[in-house]
């Protein structure tokens, strides 16, 4: 049994999509203030923030000051946020995806090449 172009397309396609990094929340460990909120925080960026009053506002930022954070039509203080979680890449779970996407190939490839004997 030979594998189509089409076939291997399809699994190239699948691979890619498999090692391509996974992302989750993070949160922003190195405290709080409004430095350290403008240096970690940039416009694109998409975060959850969680105020005094414990909502949490999800937020695209378009821009960052050391007052304010402006996003998804919400302007937030930087004096009422109490946490902030960024959108970042976990390095285990992109390992892990990795290994795996390879694994996967490499049951996939033995059994086309023993379909083919």
């Amino acid at each position: 049994m030979k594998i189509s172009n089409y076939s291997a397309k399809y699994l190239s396609i699948f691979l890619i999509f498999l090692v391509s990094g996974c992302t989750s929340m993070q949160p922003i460990d190195k405290g709080l203030s409004p430095s350290v909120i403008f240096e970690n925080i940039s416009p694109g960026d998409e975060i959850i923030i969680i105020t005094r009053n414990k909502e949490k506002h999800k937020v695209v930022v378009d821009s960052v000051t050391m007052k304010e954070i402006v996003g998804s039509n919400k302007t937030i203080k930087t004096s009422e946020i109490i946490a902030i979680e960024k959108e970042g890449v976990d390095a285990l779970k992109t390992t892990g995806a990795i290994v795996g996407g390879y694994l996967i190939y490499g049951v996939i490839a033995s059994l086309i090449f023993l379909a083919a004997l």
